[in-house]
This record gives structure tokens, sequence and C-alpha cells, in this order.
């Protein structure tokens, strides 16, 4: 498995010079970027927190006492930072299908990271 990314600053770093060796990048992509890499931290925080629970139900307590068995919340979380995630890349053209051409181990690791996330 690739190595765990998870500094704000190497995520962008990765991002940016992925975009460099496309030679699309601008300056003008630094916001989306700057929220990309935000959305790939989250994902690994939910995915993480996910890990430790490892349970996809929960018991909680309705109103009236009741026992009721409720859908993690944070199973949901992650699939739609997975979805923002592929999004976001897509804006900025790190597809794998884009990227075909870009000789970039350190992007096959985080594609590789975001892929065992969704396992």
């Amino acid at each position: 498995m690739a190595k765990k990314i998870t500094s704000l600053n190497t995520i962008k770093k990765r991002l940016k010079k992925a975009l460099e060796e496309q030679h699309s990048y601008s300056e003008g992509l630094d916001t989306l970027i700057e929220t990309t890499a935000i959305s790939i931290q989250s994902l690994y925080e939910i995915s993480s927190e996910r890990l430790l629970m490892s349970q996809p139900t929960l018991v909680e307590k309705s109103r009236e006492g009741n026992e009721r068995t409720v859908a993690n919340p944070l199973y949901k979380m992650q699939i739609e930072y997975i979805e923002q995630v592929r999004k976001q890349l897509r804006e900025l053209r790190l597809t794998l299908d884009s990227v075909t051409g870009v000789n970039g181990d350190e992007l096959d690791d985080m594609y590789k990271e975001i892929e065992s996330i969704k396992e």
C-alpha cells in the first residue's frame, strides 16, 4: 500500500507537481488545488475514523427512549467525500484518463491511496 499522505502541504505539492508535469498548471488553479487537498485530507480522516469504528450500523436512542439501529453516518460521509474528490480531480484534469502521459510516481501513489480508501 502507498505511504499515507496526511499533510495538507504534501497533498497540495503533489497536485501542483502533477499539473506542472502536464504543463497545465497556472496560479488560477491554486484555490481549486487547495480545496481538493482539503477534501482529500478530510477523506483520509473520515476513512481512518470509519476503520476505527468498523460498524456499518449504530444503535441510538429515540426521544421516547427506544433503541433503534441506524446507518453509521461516517460511511455516508466517506462516500460523499470520495465523489467530491473524484469531481475535483476531474476538474483539475488529473483523472487516470487525463494523466496517462505523466510520469509521476507520487501521483500514482496518491491514486493508489485514494483507491485503497474506497475498499
